[in-house]
C-alpha cells in the first residue's frame, strides 16, 4: 500500500513552488559543485535550513547524474513509508496488530499526511526522526532501560540537521512533560525516571554535538 500511496508516479508532475523547486536547486548546485558542506542556492550561501536534506537528494540523485522530479521527492517517500512501519511497530507492541494496522491505515490515508508524503520537503523525514525518538523514549520508560532513552536521542542528531534546533527542542519538551504529567498523577517511579532521563538528555546532548559539530564548524569556516 506504501507504494500506491507515495511512490507511484511520484515524478508525474512539476515541482511546486516555493519549497519543492528551491530545495531541489540547493541540491542540484551541491551535486554540481561537489561542495556539500556549505548549501548554495543560485550560487549564494543558503543558511535557512541544515544540508541533510539536501544531501539525501543530492545523493539519491547521483546515479542519475541530475536531480529530477523523482529524486527530489524520494526522501520524503521512503520517510513516510517508515513512519507508517514505526507506528505499526510500536503500535502492535502497546496495543495489538488489529488497532495497529488501523491506526496505520487511518494516518497514512490522511489528506495531509498523503500530501507530504509525496512531495520534497524534510517534514516527513524530520517525522521520522522524532516519532523514532520519541518509541525509544517510552521504551526507555516502560522498561526502565536507559539505553533507549540514549538511543532516542541519537535518533534527534539527523533531525538537527533537518531543522536545526527545533528538531531537538519539540520532543524533549514532549519527553519531560510526559515525566511530569506522570510524577503530577503519583507515578512513584516516574520521578527517578525523571532524574535518569535527565542525566541520559546531558549525555545526549553530547553526542548531537560530536555528531552536528564538526558540520557547524566546518560550514562556519568556509562561509
Amino acid at each position: 500500500s506504501a507504494y500506491f500511496l507515495f511512490f507511484f508516479r511520484m515524478g508525474a508532475r512539476d515541482l511546486w513552488s516555493p519549497d519543492e523547486p528551491r530545495y531541489a536547486q540547493v541540491a542540484r548546485e551541491m551535486l554540481r559543485s561537489g561542495e556539500w558542506v556549505v548549501p548554495h542556492l543560485n550560487g549564494e550561501i543558503y543558511t535557512e535550513k541544515p544540508p541533510l536534506y539536501f544531501w539525501l537528494v543530492a545523493a539519491l540523485s547521483k546515479p542519475f547524474g541530475e536531480v529530477s522530479e523523482t529524486t527530489a521527492r524520494l526522501p520524503s517517500a521512503i520517510s513516510a513509508a517508515l513512519v507508517m512501519l514505526v507506528t505499526y511497530v510500536f503500535g502492535a507492541r502497546i496495543l495489538g496488530r488489529r488497532e495497529a494496522l488501523l491506526g496505520t491505515l487511518v494516518m497514512a490515508t490522511s489528506a495531509q499526511y498523503l500530501w507530504v508524503g509525496r512531495i520534497g520537503v524534510m517534514d516527513m523525514p524530520l517525522a521520522l526522526c522524532i516519532l523514532t525518538a520519541l518509541c525509544l523514549f517510552y521504551a526507555g520508560y516502560a522498561k526502565r532501560f536507559a539505553l533507549w532513552y540514549m538511543l532516542g536521542f541519537l535518533a534527534l542528531a539527523p533531525a538537527v540537521l533537518l531543522k536545526g534546533p527545533v528538531g531537538l527542542a519539540a520532543p524533549v519538551a514532549v519527553m519531560l512533560a510526559f515525566l511530569i504529567a506522570e510524577i503530577a498523577f503519583r507515578q512513584e517511579r516516574a520521578g527517578r525516571e525523571l532524574l535518569v532521563f535527565c542525566l541520559c538528555a546531558l549525555a545526549g546532548l553530547a553526542l548531537i554535538g560530536l555528531i552536528v559539530g564538526p558540520w557547524w564548524r566546518e560550514a562556519y569556516e568556509r562561509s
